[in-house]
C-alpha cells in the first residue's frame, strides 16, 4: 500500500474514530443526564402529591372513597399517570390502565404478609410515595410516565452523530490527501536516494541524467568520501536537503565512530590486563575466547593455550543456569571463582553471531581470597583464645558465689542467686563464642515457654538500684491473662537490658522510663520500653537499628547524654527479634521521648 494512502487513511480513521467517540459520549451524558432530570421531576411531584393526598385525606378509607376522583384532579401534567394502592397492595383507583398489580417501588413500601406479583414495564419510570394519615400510612401513591420521548431524544442524537461523522469524514479525505502528499513526497524521494546509497557504488550517467536535481545530491556525497573533493555545501534547507546532508556525514561519523570502539576496546583491554582478578570469557563449546594476565597467574599455566584444560581439570568448564560462586585451592592459594552466564538480552549486539562473531556464554572472574582466609582463621583463632580466657575467672567467680551462698543470710540470697544467673548467662555467652554460627547468624540456645511479664519485671527489679541512683523513675506494668512466648531466656533478656541500658543512658535525673508488656491481640505480645529524653531526630529514625551508628554521631537537639557505645546495641536487638520471628519497632513520644517496642509472636 503506498504511503500517501496509508496516511490518508489513517488521519480519516482517526477523525472518524474521534467524531464517533465524542459523539458517543455526548450520546451518553446527555441521556444520562435528561433521565436524571425527569427522574428528580417524578420525584418532586411524587412528593408533592403525597403531601397534597394526606391533607386530604386521614385514613385508608376516605382514601378509598375519594380515590377515583383524586386520581383524575388535574393537579399533575397529563403525561403522569397516577395510581392509589392501599396499604396491602390493593389497586384503588388509576388515571390509566397499568394493570392490577403494583410496581417495585410500592412493594417496598406494602405491609402485606402474602407475596405479590409486580406488574412494570420495562419503558415506564415509576416513583411510589406513602400518604401519611392520621395514626398510620392511608396508602401508596404511585406516579410514572414513558420514557419513549427520551428514547426518541437519544435516537435523533445518534442520528445526528452519524450525519456529522460522514460528513467530518468526506471533508477529512481531501484534507488527508494534501497532507499526506505534502509529507510522503520527500519521504519517497529519500527513500530513493537511500537505495541508491546502499545499492550503487557510483551514480551511473542514466541515473544523473533522468533525474539531475535529485542525484546532485548523491554526486556530492560521493565527493565527501575519502579520495573525493569535498563539495561546497547545498544552500537547500528542504526536507530532502537536510536529510541528504546527514547521510554526507554518514561516513565520516562511522570512521569516528569506529576509530572511538577501537580505542574503548584497547582501553578496556589494558583494563583488564591491569586488574588482579582473573577474567576468563568462553564460547558454548569451552573453547577460550579472552583471558588476561592475572588469570594465567591465578591458574598458573605457562600460557593461554593451556587455560582451557586447566579449567576442565578443576570442574569449572560448565554452563549454569544462574551466576555461582565456588572456592577452589590452586597450589597453597585459595581462589574465588565466580561463573557468570551470559543471557542473549546481555548481549550489546544479539544480531552479531550471524556476522561470524565469536559471543561468550560464560564469563569466570577469578579472586585471589588467601590474604581473606588468613584473617578469617586468625580471626576465630582470637575469639576462640578470648572466649576460653573468659571461662577461667567465670568459672572462680560462679565457685566464689556458690560458697557465699551457703554461708549468705536470707537477705542476701536474692542478689546472690540473680548474680550465679548473671553469671551463669555470660558463661553461655562465652560458649557461644567458642562455637560460632558458620553462617554469621545469631544462635539461639534452646527455646522453651517463657512469660514475657514475669521476665520484664524481673528486669525492672535489677534495674531500680541503679534508676534510684541516676534520679530515675523506673516503673513496670504488666498486662493480666498474659499468654507466653517460646524463645531463648538469656536472648530475650539480653534484648531488654539493651534497651533498658539505653534509656537509663539518655535519661536526665528527674526523668521516667516504663516497661509496659501488652496484648494487643491474640498473635502476638509486645514489651515497649518508653522514655521522656530527646528522641531520635526524624531524619535518623530509619537508621538507628544498622551497626556503628553511635548515640555520639547523632545530632540531639537536647543537651542530655545519649545513646553511647559501639553502636551495636540496636543492631544486636533486631538481630535477636528476626532470630525468634518478631520485630523491633521505634514509635515517637510526643512531645519528645522515645519508645522501643519488642514484638513477639505467641506460642502455639
Amino acid at each position: 500500500m503506498a504511503l500517501t494512502l496509508r496516511l490518508t487513511l489513517t488521519y480519516v480513521l482517526i477523525t472518524l474514530g474521534g467524531v464517533l467517540l465524542l459523539g458517543g459520549g455526548f450520546v451518553v451524558l446527555t441521556s444520562r443526564y435528561v433521565a436524571q432530570q425527569r427522574e428528580q421531576e417524578l420525584v418532586a411531584q411524587a412528593d408533592i402529591y403525597a403531601s397534597f393526598l394526606s391533607e386530604l385525606v386521614q385514613s385508608s378509607a376516605e382514601l378509598q372513597a375519594l380515590a377515583p376522583d383524586l386520581v383524575q384532579s388535574g393537579v399533575l401534567p397529563a403525561q403522569v399517570t397516577v395510581r392509589l394502592f392501599a396499604s396491602n397492595g390493593r389497586l384503588l383507583s388509576a388515571s390509566a390502565d397499568l394493570g392490577p398489580f403494583p410496581s417495585l417501588p410500592v412493594l417496598t413500601h406494602i405491609t402485606s404478609s402474602l407475596p405479590l406479583p409486580a406488574s412494570q414495564s420495562p419503558d415506564r419510570r415509576y416513583v411510589a410515595r406513602l400518604i401519611p394519615g392520621a395514626t398510620a400510612p392511608s396508602g401508596i401513591v404511585e406516579l410514572s410516565h414513558t420514557t419513549s420521548a427520551e428514547r426518541q431524544l437519544q435516537a435523533n442524537l445518534r442520528q445526528l452523530i452519524i450525519q456529522a461523522a460522514l460528513v467530518a469524514t468526506l471533508v477529512m479525505v481531501f484534507i488527508s490527501l494534501l497532507i499526506a502528499r505534502t509529507i510522503a513526497r520527500p519521504i519517497v524521494q529519500l527513500t530513493h536516494h537511500a537505495r541508491v546509497l546502499a545499492y550503487s557504488p557510483a551514480p551511473t550517467p542514466e541515473l544523473l541524467s533522468a533525474r539531475p536535481q535529485r542525484y546532485s545530491l548523491w554526486q556530492r556525497f560521493v565527493r565527501r568520501l575519502p579520495g573525493w573533493r569535498r563539495a561546497q555545501k547545498t544552500e537547500s534547507r528542504d526536507e530532502i536537503a537536510l536529510l541528504a546532508q546527514s547521510l554526507y556525514h554518514m561516513a565520516e561519523q562511522l570512521q569516528a565512530r569506529i576509530a572511538e570502539t577501537d580505542l574503548e576496546r584497547t582501553r578496556l583491554s589494558t583494563v583488564l590486563s591491569a586488574i588482579s582478578e582473573g577474567v576468563v570469557a568462553l564460547d558454548a563449546t569451552g573453547a577460550l575466547i579472552f583471558a588476561n594476565p592475572a588469570a594465567n597467574t591465578l591458574l598458573q599455566v605457562p600460557d593461554q593455550e593451556a587455560i582451557p584444560q586447566r579449567l576442565a581439570d578443576l570442574d569449572l568448564l560448565r554452563l549454569p543456569a544462574s551466576p555461582v560462586e565456588q572456592e577452589i585451592m590452586i597450589g597453597q592459594r585459595y581462589v574465588l571463582v565466580s561463573i557468570n552466564p551470559v543471557a542473549a538480552s546481555d548481549l550489546i549486539a544479539p544480531s552479531a553471531p550471524s556476522s561470524g562473531a565469536v559471543i561468550p556464554q560464560s564469563v569466570l572472574v577469578m579472586r585471589d581470597i588467601t590474604r581473606l582466609k588468613e584473617l578469617e582463621q586468625a580471626r576465630n583463632r582470637f575469639f576462640r583464645s578470648v572466649s576460653h580466657d573468659r571461662r577461667t575467672p567465670l568459672a572462680a567467680i560462679r565457685g566464689m558465689l556458690e560458697n557465699l551462698h551457703d554461708t549468705a543470710s536470707p537477705a542476701e540470697q536474692a542478689t546472690l542467686a540473680t548474680l550465679e544467673e548473671e553469671a551463669a548467662r555470660l558463661s553461655r555467652l562465652v560458649d557461644e563464642l567458642l562455637h560460632p554460627s558458620s553462617s554469621g547468624a545469631l544462635l539461639l540456645s534452646e527455646q522453651r515457654r517463657i512469660h514475657l511479664g514475669g521476665l520484664a519485671q524481673e528486669l525492672c527489679a535489677l534495674q531500680q538500684g541503679r534508676a534510684r541512683r541516676a534520679g530515675v523513675t523506673l516503673s513496670c506494668q504488666v498486662a493480666a491473662d498474659l499468654s507466653p512466648i517460646m524463645g531463648d531466656r538469656d536472648r530475650i533478656k539480653q534484648a531488654l537490658l539493651n534497651l533498658l541500658d539505653n534509656a537509663m543512658r539518655v535519661i536526665p535525673a528527674g526523668g521516667s522510663v516504663s516497661v509496659d508488656v501488652v496484648q494487643p491481640d491474640n498473635s502476638v505480645i509486645q514489651a515497649r520500653v518508653t522514655d521522656n529524653g530527646p528522641g531520635v531526630p526524624p531524619a535518623l529514625r530509619g537508621c538507628i537499628w544498622e551497626r556503628g551508628l553511635r548515640g555520639a554521631d547523632l545530632d540531639w537537639s537536647a543537651g542530655a547524654s545519649v545513646y553511647g557505645g559501639a553502636g551495636l546495641g540496636l543492631a544486636i536487638v533486631r538481630e535477636i527479634m528476626t532470630a525468634h520471628g518478631g520485630r523491633a519497632l521505634f514509635e515517637a513520644v510526643q512531645p519528645h521521648g522515645a519508645c522501643f517496642v519488642l514484638e513477639f509472636p505467641i506460642a502455639a
